[in-house]
């Protein structure tokens, strides 16, 4: 189906109609309807006189994916309901059937007919299936380790700690072993690089938009297990689509009263970095060009420990954002802050837990330990008050760089930081 998501409900149609006739033509069949759900209801029939059928579709998801936002969505939710209610109707004449996609929609949505699913999606036994686990990989490609690691002049099994935490983490059922990025192992073996190669597929627009609305830090999750169950195509969550589409993962469960409670967090430093720059790019919209110098002037004031230097670059980032992006929440300001610096590769920490409350960030640099709170309809003082009155700074009492204390306070009106303080700690 990834090829039948066309630009207008009539173009899917056709698309969609289009693979069926291809698929007929390969038997020797030519299908005689018109209609998508009556094609492929006859499809099946033509095909089960030569025996049991199998179908199989993969990105069931992509032509309403592609509308998500849109109020033609409901169009699209209508037209696959239709078309995937054929395979219950056909179920005397199938072995089995088979699909896969990106998205959980609830079965009422879009599989209303199909009530004899199974849901494979955090089944235990399917947990490795689509990914090498570490066993896996040491075993079959010890030879493409081995080349990797004479390229990048590191023993072996500093080349496994470093393909580890690019590529592994992935997740699929709680108590599951994590698993590697096929396609992220396989391009880094070919290339003999590593780097990422995640951000080759960009981060779909319709997540983007979803999160501009739902601005979310994906920092310290912990959520029940009844937040990633299927949800409709019209009232969209920004979490169960980050677990869904790769983005976030389960790093841990717990059992609490008979439910399940998960913590999400980044598989591994290639998704972390990708999803960073795509969120950035989305979210401040702004060119290629721009976005590299800013880039740039702010990991150099970064380096030399200047934070006053560092503060008015990320202001300088904040006014090139157009001025229809609306930063009417806290929590925008604070992802944006933190996907700037994960871009440029520093160690920075959303929603850090104390015990007297969340810091909001706290950024590493060669020669500091930044703790920074952030306001928004409130001033730095207040910001710093609220550092020194929970105590923020005691965590890092141990560090041996400078500590320092920041308050950073913005405006809704300019649409960025209005001041910021700065103490020792």
């Amino acid at each position: 189906m990834g090829s039948c998501a066309g630009e207008s409900l009539d173009a899917t149609k056709e698309a969609i109609l289009f693979t069926l006739t291809e698929q007929a033509s390969e038997y020797g069949i030519k299908l005689q309807q018109t209609s998508l759900s009556v094609s492929f209801n006859e499809l099946i029939n033509r095909l089960y006189e030569k025996g049991p059928v199998v179908v199989l579709v993969d990105e069931y998801d992509k032509p309403l994916l592609n509308k998500l936002g849109e109020e033609s969505v409901l169009e699209y939710q209508k037209l696959l309901k239709d078309f995937y209610g054929v395979i219950k109707t056909c179920e005397d004449k199938l072995r089995f059937a088979f699909i896969t996609g990106i998205s959980k929609f609830s079965k009422v949505s879009i599989f209303s007919d199909l009530n004899n699913l199974t849901d494979l999606t955090m089944n235990r036994d399917a947990g490795t299936l689509l990914g090498y686990t570490q066993e896996e990989l040491e075993f079959n490609f010890s030879e493409y380790v081995t080349s990797l690691g004479a390229e990048l002049s590191l023993n072996e099994q500093e080349t496994l700690n470093k393909l580890k935490t690019w590529y592994n983490g992935y997740r699929f059922e709680e108590e599951a072993p994590t698993v590697y990025n096929p396609v992220s192992v396989m391009k880094c073996f070919a290339e003999l690089k590593i780097k990422n190669y995640w951000f080759e597929t960009a981060t779909p627009t319709f997540l983007i938009n979803l999160l501009k609305k739902q601005p979310i830090l994906p920092d310290e999750l912990t959520l029940p297990e009844t937040s990633f169950s299927a949800y409709e195509p019209d009232h969209l969550q920004a979490l169960p689509l980050l677990v869904q589409t790769g983005y976030l993962t389960i790093k841990s469960s717990i059992t609490m009263g008979g439910r399940t409670m998960y913590e999400l967090g980044y598989p591994n430093f290639e998704v972390e970095q990708g999803f960073s720059e795509n969120l950035l790019k989305g979210m401040a919209e702004l060119p290629d060009v721009e976005m590299g110098v800013a880039i740039r002037k702010i990991y150099q004031a970064l380096e030399s420990g200047d934070v006053d230097a560092l503060l008015k670059q990320v202001m300088i980032f904040f006014k090139g954002i157009p001025h229809n992006i609306q930063l009417k929440h806290e929590t925008y300001y604070q992802s944006l802050f933190v996907a700037l610096f994960r871009v440029i590769g520093a160690f920075v920490q959303a929603e850090v837990c104390t015990s007297d409350g969340r810091i909001d960030a706290v950024l590493r640099s060669p020669k500091q330990v930044l703790v920074m709170e952030f306001k928004l309809r409130d001033t730095a003082e207040a910001a710093m008050t609220q550092i020194k009155a929970k105590d923020y700074g005691l965590a890092w009492g141990n560090e041996t760089t400078e500590v320092l204390l920041v308050g950073v306070g913005f405006d809704q009106n300019t649409r960025n930081i209005d001041k910021w303080v700065i103490e020792k700690a």
